[in-house]
Protein backbone atom coordinates (compact mmCIF):
# COMPACT_ATOMS: atom_id res chain seq x y z
CA UNK A 1 0.00 0.00 0.00
CA UNK A 2 1.20 3.47 -0.93
CA UNK A 3 0.79 4.94 2.28
CA UNK A 4 2.50 2.67 4.71
CA UNK A 5 4.65 4.73 6.32
CA UNK A 6 3.52 8.09 6.01
CA UNK A 7 2.34 10.47 8.85
CA UNK A 8 -1.44 10.17 9.40
CA UNK A 9 -1.95 14.07 8.74
CA UNK A 10 -0.12 13.91 5.29
CA UNK A 11 -2.00 10.75 4.22
CA UNK A 12 -5.08 12.61 4.96
CA UNK A 13 -3.86 15.73 3.05
CA UNK A 14 -3.08 13.91 -0.10
CA UNK A 15 -6.45 11.76 0.17
CA UNK A 16 -8.68 15.62 0.18
CA UNK A 17 -6.32 16.46 -2.83
CA UNK A 18 -7.33 13.35 -4.71
CA UNK A 19 -10.82 13.52 -3.59
CA UNK A 20 -11.02 17.05 -4.99
CA UNK A 21 -9.60 16.51 -7.96
CA UNK A 22 -11.67 13.41 -9.05
CA UNK A 23 -14.66 15.90 -7.78
CA UNK A 24 -13.60 18.86 -10.48
CA UNK A 25 -14.60 16.01 -13.36
CA UNK A 26 -18.38 16.70 -12.70
CA UNK A 27 -18.25 19.75 -10.01
CA UNK A 28 -16.95 22.96 -10.53
CA UNK A 29 -17.31 24.01 -6.68
CA UNK A 30 -14.17 21.59 -6.34
CA UNK A 31 -12.28 24.39 -8.21
CA UNK A 32 -12.20 26.33 -4.14
CA UNK A 33 -11.54 23.00 -2.50
CA UNK A 34 -8.82 22.71 -4.34
CA UNK A 35 -7.61 26.13 -3.90
CA UNK A 36 -8.17 26.01 -0.22
CA UNK A 37 -5.88 22.89 -0.07
CA UNK A 38 -3.34 25.27 -1.66
CA UNK A 39 -3.57 23.87 -5.03
CA UNK A 40 -3.26 27.37 -7.64
CA UNK A 41 -2.71 24.89 -11.49
CA UNK A 42 -4.21 22.62 -12.82
CA UNK A 43 -2.34 20.62 -16.11
CA UNK A 44 -4.33 18.98 -18.77
CA UNK A 45 -2.59 16.34 -21.01
CA UNK A 46 -3.52 15.25 -24.15
CA UNK A 47 -4.00 11.36 -22.98
CA UNK A 48 -6.91 12.14 -20.00
CA UNK A 49 -6.01 9.76 -17.05
CA UNK A 50 -5.40 6.22 -15.92
CA UNK A 51 -9.24 5.81 -15.26
CA UNK A 52 -10.89 7.89 -18.48
CA UNK A 53 -10.90 11.07 -20.24
CA UNK A 54 -9.91 12.91 -17.08
CA UNK A 55 -10.03 17.31 -17.27
CA UNK A 56 -12.36 18.91 -19.68
CA UNK A 57 -10.94 22.02 -20.50
CA UNK A 58 -14.45 22.99 -21.74
CA UNK A 59 -15.91 22.06 -18.65
CA UNK A 60 -13.53 24.48 -16.20
CA UNK A 61 -13.40 27.30 -18.29
CA UNK A 62 -17.28 27.74 -17.55
CA UNK A 63 -15.95 29.04 -14.21
CA UNK A 64 -14.96 32.32 -13.39
CA UNK A 65 -12.49 30.99 -11.07
CA UNK A 66 -10.27 29.68 -14.14
CA UNK A 67 -7.72 31.33 -16.59
CA UNK A 68 -5.87 29.72 -19.19
CA UNK A 69 -2.29 30.45 -19.14
CA UNK A 70 -1.29 27.89 -22.02
CA UNK A 71 -3.61 25.85 -24.46
CA UNK A 72 -2.04 24.24 -27.59
CA UNK A 73 -2.35 20.45 -29.32
CA UNK A 74 -5.22 18.98 -26.39
CA UNK A 75 -2.31 20.35 -23.56
CA UNK A 76 -3.16 23.03 -21.26
CA UNK A 77 -2.37 24.94 -18.00
CA UNK A 78 -5.23 26.42 -15.81
CA UNK A 79 -4.88 29.12 -12.72
CA UNK A 80 -7.15 28.96 -10.47
CA UNK A 81 -8.43 32.03 -9.04
CA UNK A 82 -9.14 32.77 -5.78
CA UNK A 83 -12.93 33.69 -5.31
CA UNK A 84 -14.64 36.48 -3.68
CA UNK A 85 -16.94 35.05 -0.64
CA UNK A 86 -19.12 38.00 -0.09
Amino acid sequence: MLSDGLPGEYWELVQAHSEAAEALETDLNALDTLYELGVEYIYIGTNGDFSGPGLRLDFLTQSDAVKILYNQNGTAVLQILPTDAS
